[in-house]
């Protein structure tokens, strides 16, 4: 066997890999600087689903993802996807409420609106959320795996605690997703009263 370490002798083409497990799986991986923010934990995101809502977790996703290096298409494709399933679960919402309402008539139309959300539609909303999460988890993780090979942190700071942007967040979008819920029903009234 020849002298030096393996990765030498690969560089000077003395070697290669005749299994898989001596071949690299991380491939090309950003550099992190210690300096900056550590990341959220993906894997809390799921809480953050639950009980925060859609577009909380799509924010902390796409924040989370720009500290792990992620590139920014992937980072936008959470945004796009994040709101194009809130205004499908707005349709989905003020179809319940308007189910058998004449548009025409705007008293209907207002007392539709003033009541409660259906539980169904709570609890699928959640789900929705949850499933959405888990699938950013799923895209976040190889870059969480190449920060945790690199960081030189101390291990009770590699990760840095969700509870304040997470409660902020899920504070912040709630008049958002509102607001979508509001444009959805004003353009479905508008559009049925032309």
């Amino acid at each position: 066997m020849p002298g030096g370490n393996w990765a030498e002798r690969m560089a000077e083409g003395d070697a290669t890999p005749s299994d898989d497990l001596l071949r690299p799986s991380l491939g090309e991986v950003p550099d992190f600087d210690p300096d900056l923010p550590a990341p959220w934990r993906p894997q809390s995101q799921v809480y953050l689903a639950f009980f925060g809502g859609l577009l909380a977790v799509t924010v902390i996703a796409y924040l989370n993802g720009e500290r792990l290096r992620m590139p920014m298409g992937e980072r936008r494709r959470f945004l796009f996807v994040g709101l194009s399933l809130a205004l499908l679960s707005a349709f989905v919402f003020v179809g319940f409420l308007l189910e058998g309402t004449d548009l025409t008539d705007l008293a209907a139309v207002k007392d539709s609106l003033g009541r409660v959300p259906p539980r169904e539609y709570r609890w699928g909303k959640r789900l929705v959320s949850v499933l959405w999460a888990m699938l950013m988890v799923r895209q976040q993780r190889p870059y969480e795996r190449s920060y945790l090979n690199q960081t030189s942190r101390n291990p009770d700071e590699v990760h840095a605690s969700l509870w304040k942007p997470g409660f902020l967040a899920a504070l912040a979008m709630t008049p958002v997703d509102l607001a979508i819920l509001f444009a959805v029903a004003f353009a479905v009234v508008m559009a049925a009263n032309l």
